[in-house]
């Protein structure tokens, strides 16, 4: 569930400088927890360490999911329904303008992988 984590912070879980760091950091389940976690919350902290869970044993489930304290106001019988706070207009499939100025404003440094 590391898009969870990358929603929330704007950074992928296991961010690293080359590929090999960043498996490295996969396997053993080192996170590049930003600076900006203590505004997110403790309940997001807990989802988004639950949902990092390396053990499939260890997973939470749906129940367990809809459960979190970070849900606790979400309608899930009406999900589907629910009006998002915010729907983007990109111009094309390849836009990422919602994405760029956010990194630049919180003087983000993307992982030299996507270069």
């Amino acid at each position: 569930m590391g898009v969870r984590f990358e929603f929330l912070t704007g950074l992928p879980p296991f961010n690293d400088e080359t590929p090999e760091l960043v498996f490295a950091n996969i396997l053993n389940r080192t996170i590049s927890w930003p600076n900006i976690m203590d505004a997110l919350g403790v309940e997001a902290q807990e989802a988004i360490n639950l949902l990092l869970t390396m053990d499939p044993q260890q997973l939470p489930g749906a129940v367990e999911v809809k459960a979190m304290a970070i849900f606790f106001n979400l309608d899930w019988d009406r999900i589907l329904e629910t009006e998002p706070a915010f729907i983007p207009h990109p111009d094309n499939d390849m836009d990422t303008s919602y994405f760029d100025p956010k990194n630049t404003l919180q003087q983000l440094k993307i992982s030299a992988v996507d270069l």
